[in-house]
């Protein structure tokens, strides 16, 4: 689903955009990676975080977001180059090959996706084995999800017993894992690397 006209207000700002990058930041301190290895950020919005992860750390990006004015502005408001391109692309059907990414990067974005068990699977089958995800997004507690009937439209209520039971069964291995605890909602914040099988 796309975001609200509101939403966009807020994720749309630089100030969001150099907060998300400093948290990727972080956690590719906690698990270096190579220079030009190549990453996919699924919700990339106006392009702030893929921007540094190309120009910054020197990796070979692909920043996409399932929303074509999202890209748009990605693509108006960064410079595109050989390190860095912007797509439009489906969470839930990622047109890229099996083991095609070193690292896959999603921001607050699942919660948006209807469909995110799919999507979970979409970002198993394209980070490749060894390879890490950084995902960070809101889950709901088990009062919010029995809460959520009316906002289903708006947020997709996932818990967080939801989410791990998701992530281990795409063979992801928590790197690093911190959540903010809460009534109704946490923020949680996972590094994840894939299992070599």
């Amino acid at each position: 689903m796309k975001m609200l006209g509101i939403e966009k207000v807020f994720v749309n700002t630089m100030g969001k955009g150099r907060a998300n990058a400093a948290r990727v930041k972080e956690a590719l301190e906690i698990c270096p990676v190579e220079p030009g290895i190549r990453v996919l950020e699924i919700g990339c919005g106006i392009g702030v975080v893929s921007a540094f992860l190309a120009e910054e750390l020197g990796l070979d990006v692909t920043g996409t977001d399932f929303d074509p004015a999202q890209v748009m502005l990605a693509q108006r408001r960064q410079t595109e180059g050989e390190r860095l391109r912007f797509e439009q692309a489906d969470a839930t059907a990622l047109g890229y090959a099996d083991g095609a990414f070193d690292l896959v990067v999603s921001q607050y974005v699942f919660h948006h996706i209807p469909e995110w068990r799919k999507a979970m699977a979409e970002l198993g089958r394209v980070v490749k084995p060894g390879g890490l995800v950084v995902w960070d997004d809101i889950a709901v507690t088990r009062l919010g999800k029995a809460l959520a009937g009316p906002f289903k439209g708006f947020i997709t209520p996932f818990t967080h017993d939801d989410i791990e039971q998701a992530i281990f069964g795409e063979g992801f291995a928590p790197q690093a894992h911190s959540f903010s605890p809460g009534v109704l909602l946490q923020f949680h914040k996972m590094t994840l690397r894939k299992r070599v099988h």
